[in-house]
């Protein structure tokens, strides 16, 4: 796999990146951890941020997720805007991360369940983003009625 036009290959001189975009489209969510220590860190690296040691392996996520606080985003530079921002903690993941989250604002509430999502942004490429479970559970409920 190739990296998405105008993204910096220099950057990913160990391929972790371009193996994790790879597992994205497969529609995988999965993170690097490390065989020596046990732990299990996001984004994934080549190394294990605890311990430094190199020996690592890839581990599939079930991509729960819980919001811990979030924002509006007025003027984006690659969705539509607006845009909204959520530090999330991945279930399985020590820490939190940044990421996109499918939901108005308004729906959202910091402790809430959310789940993984894929977006597909052309060209064969897809990121993750998170939706909260219960918008997912009412979609559902919606479409058996």
């Amino acid at each position: 796999m190739t990296a998405p036009f105008g993204w910096p290959t220099w950057r990913d001189v160990d391929g972790v990146i371009l193996e994790f975009l790879q597992r994205l489209k497969n529609r995988e969510f999965s993170t690097t951890f490390c065989e020596k220590c046990g732990s299990t860190f996001f984004p994934p690296q080549s190394y294990c941020p605890d311990c430094l040691s190199n020996s690592v392996s890839w581990r599939k996520l079930e991509g729960k997720a819980t919001l811990y606080s979030f924002t509006q985003i007025d003027r984006s530079f690659r969705f539509a805007a607006p845009d909204v921002i959520g530090l999330v903690e991945i279930e399985g993941v020590k820490g939190r991360v940044l990421s996109r989250i499918d939901a108005p604002l308004e729906e959202l509430e910091i402790g809430m369940e959310l789940e993984v999502d894929f977006l597909d942004i052309g060209d064969g490429y897809f990121l993750h983003q998170f939706k909260p479970v219960k918008m997912q559970a009412s979609l559902s409920a919606n479409m058996n009625e």
